[in-house]
């Protein structure tokens, strides 16, 4: 988890000008919803599933964490897994990685691209997103494509509201935070262990 921050959102357009952009429909939008209300039945205690949420570490493209999310279905697929699957933002926050590996990237082209990567996940690979909530103020440009918000302490001492689908790190039984970079025969033990 990074810390919370706060960035100047004075010249970004409002959200519903991204939502109209990038969006899910079809079986996405169906699935998304689905895994959406198994998330929220893990988070109140119901036992039936255990959620992951698995930290990508550092990746260095789009392409990359794109391709740590496929591996990372496959898994799931192939270990006959019966968790829920949230794929986390990378270490930094999508945000701060987007404005650093592109020169001329500002916060409109950070947000669609954030958005933009989300709706691919979600599309390609069938796993939900956790968010790392670490701007606040931008969680309404990413409440219809995020599955669960990844909070800690410094998110949960500022006195703002928890949501329904905010996850603190081993404070949900059911819920399980795997770090784990590239490690990807850890992930693959991991996954079939929580499916037992």
């Amino acid at each position: 988890m990074v810390a919370l921050k706060f960035i100047d959102t004075s010249g970004l357009f409002p959200p519903d000008y991204f939502l109209a952009l990038i969006h899910l429909s079809g079986d996405s939008s169906v699935l998304k919803n689905e895994s959406d209300s198994e998330i929220l039945d893990v988070l109140a205690g119901t036992p039936q599933k255990k959620l992951l949420v698995i930290n990508p570490g550092t990746v260095d493209s789009e392409n990359a964490m794109l391709r740590f999310c496929n591996r990372i279905a496959a898994i799931s697929k192939t270990s006959g897994n019966k968790s829920l699957i949230a794929v986390k933002d990378p270490d930094c926050g999508f945000i701060d990685w987007f404005l650093g590996i592109y020169k001329d990237c500002d916060l409109n082209d950070a947000v669609f691209k954030t958005r933009s990567l989300y709706a691919r996940i979600i599309c390609e690979t069938g796993l939900s997103i956790a968010h790392e909530l670490v701007y606040p103020q931008l969680l309404p440009y990413f409440e219809d494509m995020i599955g669960c918000l990844a909070v800690d302490d410094d998110y949960t001492e500022s006195g703002m509201p928890l949501t329904g689908n905010a996850i603190k790190k081993d404070s949900i039984e059911n819920c399980v935070f795997i770090e784990c970079g590239d490690d990807f025969g850890e992930i693959e033990r991991i996954v079939i262990s929580a499916s037992k």
